[in-house]
């Protein structure tokens, strides 16, 4: 089934990938992420490639996450060494082991919260900083219930990615947000590596919006070129949409 023609960017954009290879990497219009002096990161599991991207602009970068700490890290380093023993596939330990030790080192240059995000949340975050603020959003479910902290600091931010959840169950608070929001969309792209609704169509979508963004081209080509599917062994995902 397509999706809402709101959904799709009018234009090519200036885009450029942040963080690693398929799952945990953002396209992001340059113009922004070039301006931006403070990057509020909501989510981040065991994946802070996209922020470790924003190191080499020496500006504040804040994290957000429920579960992230040391102990969480090293906790996963035991139950894949328990694994190992069994699977022997040692792939997977040595990464969680370098993880953690890239944590260590990270965690001097970026400030790590251990919070969960929820109503009002992103506001007192928000109320803390000036502006040219880049904001990325990946809070598993949760961002529906700061989508009016984003509206209300809408002047503030510079660039956004944000991941939207359960768009089967919420798209009609997705288009709602969209209309209101005054930054472009500049970029969509379909997560494959979470499931699909009784339609067979992706519920899972990222996007990123840019304030004045530099445009390319007439036309919006999709999937970029830049774009990966977040599982490497399943195809990308086609969007296609309403005229």
């Amino acid at each position: 089934m397509p999706f809402h023609k709101i959904l799709k960017p009018k234009y090519n954009y200036d885009l450029i990938r942040i963080g690693k290879d398929n799952d945990g990497g953002y396209l992001v219009e340059k113009k922004s992420f070039e301006n931006t002096e403070c990057l509020i990161s909501l989510g981040i599991n065991d994946d802070w490639s996209f922020e470790e991207d924003f190191l080499k602009k020496n500006i504040i970068i804040k994290c957000f996450d429920d579960v992230l700490d040391e102990k969480f890290l090293l906790k996963k380093i035991i139950i894949q060494f328990i694994f190992v023993f069994y699977s022997r596939n040692f792939s997977l330990l040595k990464k969680n082991i370098s993880n953690y030790f890239s944590f260590l080192r990270i965690k001097k240059k970026i400030q790590f919260n251990k919070k969960s995000i929820s109503y009002n949340d992103l506001n007192k975050i928000l109320s803390q900083e000036k502006n040219n603020i880049f904001l990325k959003i990946d809070i598993e479910g949760h961002e529906y219930r700061i989508l009016d902290d984003l509206l209300l600091n809408q002047k503030k931010i510079i660039g956004l990615v944000i991941e939207f959840h359960d768009c089967d169950l919420h798209l009609e608070k997705i288009i709602k947000f969209l209309s209101s929001f005054n930054l472009t969309l500049v970029h969509i792209h379909g997560n494959n590596s979470i499931g699909r609704d009784l339609n067979g169509d992706i519920v899972t979508l990222e996007l990123t919006f840019s304030k004045n963004p530099i445009q390319v081209s007439d036309i919006c080509v999709l999937p970029n070129k830049l774009d990966m599917p977040n599982s490497h062994n399943k195809s990308e995902v086609i969007l296609n949409f309403n005229k």
